[in-house]
């Protein structure tokens, strides 16, 4: 039993400096303008679910839910942007829920040219005062500096979002959770 949780200690520990050194890789990729889009068609769903599988096999702490709604699934956007976004919400939900809680991801596609991925935590919250400045470079909020983080990852992900020719938003209350949304429409 103290093998088992010593493991997993470690494991938490190489989750953690991974996340660290991709945030700095994206940063300096980005600042050197060599991420490039690279579109494609995939299934949306197919390729949500297998994120979660994956995501479920490094966090096993918190509950997962998807649904997605609309008769749509076939999207044409670059699988590896969007993957490294999705992570960046999933491991913030992660990180900023409690052990048990409940992280909600709805995907939706209403007519083939609109896309929106929702995140939904329980997490603690964003205040109020300090939102304007979530996607701000190295920005944590005062109720965030005791977990663990680069205070890269939504900025990355904003501009890997816009690089795609979406939008990334989110509502959020203090103590009671955050929903981010990914938005993608073809023009």
């Amino acid at each position: 039993e103290k093998k088992v949780r010593h493991v997993q200690k470690i494991n938490t520990s190489i989750n953690r400096i991974k996340e660290i050194l991709m945030d700095f890789i994206s940063a300096k990729e980005f600042e050197k303008g060599e991420i490039k889009n690279n579109p494609q068609n995939f299934d949306l769903v197919e390729f949500t679910e297998s994120f979660l599988d994956e995501m479920k096999s490094l966090n096993g702490i918190h509950k997962i839910q998807h649904k997605h709604k609309g008769k749509y699934c076939t999207v044409r956007l670059d699988k590896k942007l969007l993957h490294t976004c999705m992570a960046n919400l999933m491991v913030n939900a992660f990180k900023y829920s409690p052990k048990g809680g409940i992280v909600e991801i709805t995907t939706q596609q209403l007519s083939p040219d609109k896309i929106t991925i929702t995140f939904k935590d329980q997490g603690i919250g964003i205040p109020e005062n300090e939102q304007s400045h979530i996607f701000t470079t190295f920005f944590r909020a005062k109720n965030a500096i005791h977990t663990q983080g680069t205070g890269l990852g939504l900025h990355i992900t904003q501009q890997l979002v816009n690089l795609m020719g979406g939008t990334i938003s989110f509502i959020s209350k203090e103590n009671e959770g955050a929903t981010f949304f990914l938005k993608f429409t073809k023009a």
